[in-house]
């Protein structure tokens, strides 16, 4: 039995017990089991409070979890995970997330994800990342792709911004800095008659990249980590400048979010669009695939263009403890223009398991499987909600 067999397997089990736990009433229940249950829930919170500080009369908690995973692009990933969250006001958890993680295909990364509420009317969002692994190069364009050339990929990355509410109301503008170095060496094409070509995109894609923009946000979530109610629309734009005599390049993207409660869950909603110019290099391409957009897609610069689009529904319930379970479907597609866009869009089915990192917190570690209509199928394993 392979390891997708197993999640799903795990995740119907585990919807079947919420089910007849809701709605099923039975005689002469087995007070052993139910013991047994209870002991092994017992226990559980016992190992989790050795890596877990969150007292209930501190605004503060901590915990450090161990990290696993696959994905396609980088195998198996083994690592560390250390979360930090505070209570900031009353309706916002300000957050640090670090990760350290190495993969059986020699993968080397290490991030920083914060979401911080330094007062009532300000913000500060942004993630540093390093990596260096052997990758995958599938081309241009979104149809059905195999891989057209491998190298050895080096990035980093960091994108902070600084908003700052207006006035009473539930938006909130400020500026955006990012910065992008990207180094792509030792390509070799799986078709040697073009290797110059593939050698040559990938190559001017490298050095440094430099933007600054703005950002304006609606947030009006009832909660950061785990919305039930409100929305979120965000917008952003970045002018960037080269280190090389390549030319210079924006991105903007817009990001629109819906959250409504139904009895104890949630349904969820997402509608993303992404744009870029035909100068802009490989890796900062619009694309629609990765953890947050279509999660069939294991390697998120599989397809990309100059416009990217996605739109998702997500169903999250409560299943016991601190353990949750989500159903999810979308459909996007990248192209070089809107149009071609529209053709051919991929779809993508999945669901997912959700486990509570504090007992009072919204934040999850999740575990997501998604299989698309162009044959893409991915397992992400990562902290928070994908939106």
């Amino acid at each position: 039995m392979n390891i997708r067999q197993i999640f799903l397997s795990l995740l119907c089990a585990l919807t079947m017990v919420e089910v007849h736990g809701r709605d099923c009433y039975f005689s002469n229940p087995d007070s052993s089991k139910t013991n047994l249950f209870e002991r092994a829930i017992g226990l559980a919170e016992r190992i989790l409070d050795y890596v877990t500080y969150a007292p209930d009369s501190s605004r503060f908690s901590f915990a450090i979890y161990p990290a696993a995973s696959y994905g396609h692009r980088t195998g198996l990933e083994l690592g560390l995970m250390p979360i930090m969250q505070a209570n900031s006001r009353g309706d916002r958890q300000s957050s640090i997330v670090m990760g350290l993680l190495v993969s059986t295909k020699k993968m080397w990364e290490i991030q920083f994800d914060m979401d911080l509420y330094p007062s009532d009317n300000t913000t500060l969002v942004g993630k540093i990342e390093w990596m260096r692994l052997p990758d995958e190069y599938y081309g241009e364009g979104s149809g059905k792709k195999s891989i057209v050339a491998e190298m050895m990929t080096q990035t980093l990355c960091a994108n902070p911004s600084y908003l700052v509410k207006l006035g009473e109301s539930h938006w909130d503008i400020g500026p955006t800095l990012r910065y992008y170095y990207a180094k792509y060496s030792e390509v070799i094409s799986k078709n040697p008659e073009e290797q110059l070509l593939h050698e040559s995109y990938l190559y001017n894609s490298n050095g440094s990249s430099l933007g600054i923009g703005a950002r304006i946000r609606r947030d009006s979530r009832n909660n950061n980590d785990w919305p039930t109610a409100g929305s979120l629309l965000d917008i952003e734009y970045n002018y960037w400048w080269r280190n090389n005599s390549h030319a210079n390049f924006y991105t903007s993207t817009i990001d629109f979010r819906k959250y409504g409660a139904i009895k104890k869950t949630v349904l969820a909603g997402q509608a993303y669009i992404s744009l870029s110019d035909k100068n802009t290099p490989y890796h900062l391409g619009s694309t629609f695939g990765g953890t947050r957009l279509n999660r069939a897609v294991g390697h998120n610069l599989k397809y990309r263009g100059e416009v990217a689009w996605f739109s998702q529904l997500e169903w999250r319930v409560p299943l016991f403890w601190r353990i949750g379970g989500v159903l999810f479907g979308g459909a996007g597609n990248a192209n070089e223009n809107i149009r071609k866009s529209l053709e051919d869009i991929h779809g993508v089915m999945g669901l997912g398991l959700r486990f509570k990192v504090f007992p009072k917190s919204g934040m999850n570690i999740r575990l997501d499987y998604g299989r698309g209509s162009h044959g893409d199928d991915a397992i992400y394993l990562s902290i928070k909600e994908g939106f």
